[in-house]
């Protein structure tokens, strides 16, 4: 009888995440713990809000949150963490609906576009651009049902929105610049029977309801987006019912997901479109494919910003606003810093007089000559990007007892989260001889931990 429960507990050695959207009802959500905790016998068991995560991913707990998916186009802003469910704003026109729009296209133009799943087609000779398809064609003594043709049809309709599907850049509508689209290079495609031609202007209708309503094809079975359910109108409602005080957070980190939204151009019309809504915010669209660029390039200029401000930030419970709309926070009044923290600041403070004083003492006596060699930077020293990137970082999180676990990190070559605030300590207060590549290693892993720390 135990092994009976063991088998019809499969999960009990397992913790599970599951992850739900944000307008998931509450009664769905215990169904799921029930399942859960009772049937597969979980040990632990979290649900986690899917927009949350895919801000966590880019590396925001705020953020306003771009989802394309198959069925469901949703925009939801997340702050700290937390979804406000006042703002999720959603959609059924998704990846779905444009593939619904190759259909009409293919079945609109002149002659129609044959659509031949894979499966039907047994050989196929090669043909010119637009020629009948000379394919010979599998016989089945009972043919598939029609739910597997039309599964085996939205496999080609996939591939043709994978490969050809492109977002009208702007500006404007493509309506106002079909004819624009038709002047530039068509790309060619061959359908599975062997039938092929070169798509020039079509490939821009496809997904162009997704932006303007009034470019959808329609049908019987496929009624027309209302002006209210396209991606900008979507965001400016999500974003008029939030906070005014928070639009200017939502607006500069903007985290586009999905798989449709990898259709190409997307990211570059939806910047263009929320520019020409709210000229004065500052708008930042991430996406997966751009973290990397976009935290580095935010990175830079925050540290460029950082250097112009006073050295000294007095303390505030209240986020400071920046002239181009993001806020930055401050640290919270009332905290008393721990005795660790202040000694590690009051070395930093010797540190940095005694790199200033090294500086100066080998700055060469003509400037203007070049034969003269730069100036050699101090041991010690980190290059600027990074010395302005972790000074908060190395106030919260390096400690004075370090010295134990240096050699051992060291050895290791760990440059990870856990070991830095270790590295940069020793990096800082001189207390070991670092070779010029771990001392660009730290540099770089303190500037990656401070911008994710600042959810930019």
């Amino acid at each position: 009888m135990e092994s009976l429960d063991d088998a019809e507990k499969p999960m009990s050695q397992n913790p599970l995440l599951m992850t739900e959207p944000g307008w998931n009802t509450t009664k769905s959500r215990e169904k799921a713990v029930e399942i859960a905790m009772e049937d597969w016998g979980c040990p632990a068991f979290y649900v986690g809000k899917s927009r949350v995560l895919a801000a966590f991913a880019a590396g925001k707990a705020t953020a306003l949150v771009v989802d394309v998916g198959a069925s469901t186009m949703s925009v939801t802003p997340v702050t700290d963490g937390l979804v406000l469910k006042k703002g999720i704003q959603k959609s059924p026109f998704a990846g779905n609906f444009i593939s619904s729009q190759i259909r009409l296209i293919f079945a609109q133009s002149t002659p129609p576009v044959p659509l031949v799943p894979h499966y039907m087609v047994k050989s196929k000779a090669p043909i010119d651009a637009g020629a009948p398809s000379q394919a010979t064609f599998v016989k089945f003594d009972k043919p598939p049902a029609a739910s597997f043709r039309r599964l085996e049809e939205e496999r080609v309709l996939t591939e043709f929105k994978e490969s050809i599907v492109r977002i009208w850049p702007g500006p404007g509508k493509f309506a106002q610049n079909e004819e624009a689209a038709r002047a530039a290079p068509g790309q060619p495609f061959e359908m599975p029977d062997g039938w092929n031609n070169v798509f020039g202007a079509e490939r821009y209708k496809a997904a162009e309801g997704l932006f303007d309503h009034k470019a959808a094809l329609v049908d019987a079975d496929n009624p027309a987006p209302k002006a209210e359910q396209t991606i900008s109108a979507m965001i400016n409602a999500s974003l008029a019912s939030v906070d005014v005080e928070l639009r200017p957070h939502l607006l500069a980190n903007i985290v586009v997901t999905g798989g449709s939204s990898l259709i190409y151009g997307f990211n570059d019309r939806l910047h263009r479109e929320l520019e020409h809504m709210f000229p004065n915010p500052r708008i930042r669209v991430t996406a997966p494919s751009s973290i990397s660029s976009d935290s580095s390039s935010d990175s830079e200029a925050d540290a460029d910003a950082q250097t112009s401000a006073p050295a000294a930030a007095s303390s505030s419970a209240e986020p400071v606003s920046v002239a181009d709309g993001e806020v930055r926070a401050v640290e919270v009044a009332g905290e008393e810093e721990a005795p660790v923290a202040k000694k590690a600041k009051k070395s930093r403070k010797i540190s940095n007089a005694q790199h200033r004083t090294a500086d100066a003492q080998e700055q060469p006596e003509s400037p203007t000559d070049s034969a003269t060699p730069a100036p050699a930077r101090s041991s010690n020293q980190l290059e600027p990007d990074a010395e302005e990137a972790f000074q908060q970082f190395y106030l919260r999180q390096v400690t004075a007892e370090f010295a134990e676990d240096l050699d051992k990190i060291r050895a290791a070559g760990d440059f990870s989260d856990r070991a830095l605030p270790v590295l940069v300590g020793a990096l800082r207060q001189g207390t070991a001889c670092f070779s010029a590549e771990e001392r660009r290693r730290v540099g770089r892993a303190a500037v990656t931990a401070a911008t994710v720390e600042r959810g930019l």
